[in-house]
């Protein structure tokens, strides 16, 4: 019995592996030989990693000359910006705000937005007017007089203008109310308002409250027929920042939390000029 089984398994191996040597002299009578049918001598069975061997791990060896399509950029956030941008850039900045609690500007504003609130009901309201899609976050409308009685968002200003030199053209004041509420990809309007692109070379975003995923979509598809995406993690107190080019070249928006948290984030923001930009052709 053993000896019967260990004759079928090496059958079954030789099936695999082995040629005809019948067959190559052209004598093989047997209709369902055992062995490989071929008239290669040098037949070596495929090995099913063969193709990641033989390709090779470096395809060009000439040196990339255009711009990348995105440039990461980091720097700590002490006193001033302390790198030279360029125009595909997204940077990001972790301690402009790291000298206050976790929390507490979060907290500042929503008690100030909250009381702006009671004096007129309609301050807050769909991103972009949706009314269409659940979920998607809150905006202040800036026809409403409610800046003058928000302290701490003109701190924030200040402090975002004084460490980037930045030329405030326009703001915003975005709220999440839970971890559900997200931001659909967009292009910011200098990416195709000529007349905003003269005046606005930066995106400035400082996030507070609950951590939350920003996101870029490229604007162009790749091989797949799909966008190549990429996220990245923004806690309280953090700033991002992307300059005109990638505006242009990506949309952004914030991911929507595949879990629940009753937890809310605000963010605001600042569109602006920052002189000596370094701009790729």
């Amino acid at each position: 019995m053993s000896e019967t089984f260990s004759e079928n398994n090496t059958n079954q191996t030789n099936y695999k592996t082995k040629l005809c040597k019948f067959y190559q002299k052209g004598i093989c009578k047997k209709d369902n030989c055992s062995f490989i049918h071929s008239n290669d001598k040098e037949y070596k069975p495929k090995n099913r990693h063969s193709n990641l061997k033989n390709k090779k791990n470096t395809e060009d060896f000439t040196p990339m000359t255009r711009p990348t399509d995105l440039r990461l950029v980091y720097d700590q956030g002490y006193h001033k910006l302390s790198v030279d941008l360029t125009d595909r850039d997204l940077l990001i900045v972790p301690n402009i705000f790291s000298d206050y609690r976790r929390n507490n500007i979060y907290k500042s504003l929503i008690d100030e937005i909250t009381n702006c609130e009671l004096d007129n009901s309609n301050l807050l309201k769909l991103w972009h007017g949706n009314d269409k899609i659940d979920g998607t976050h809150y905006i202040a409308d800036d026809k409403l007089n409610w800046k003058s009685k928000c302290p701490t968002f003109h701190l924030v200003l200040d402090r975002l203008k004084t460490f980037f030199n930045v030329q405030i053209k326009a703001t915003r004041f975005n709220l999440y109310k839970d971890s559900n509420q997200w931001k659909p990809f967009h292009h910011d309007a200098a990416a195709f308002d000529e007349k905003k692109a003269n005046t606005q070379n930066i995106t400035i975003a400082v996030s507070f409250g609950h951590t939350r995923y920003g996101a870029l979509e490229f604007s162009e598809k790749n091989n797949n027929n799909s966008k190549t995406t990429l996220s990245f993690a923004i806690s309280d107190g953090e700033v991002y920042a992307f300059t005109n080019t990638t505006n242009k070249l990506w949309k952004h928006g914030i991911l929507q939390d595949n879990n629940y948290v009753n937890s809310g984030r605000i963010s605001i923001i600042i569109w602006g000029w920052i002189d000596g930009i370094k701009q790729h052709n």
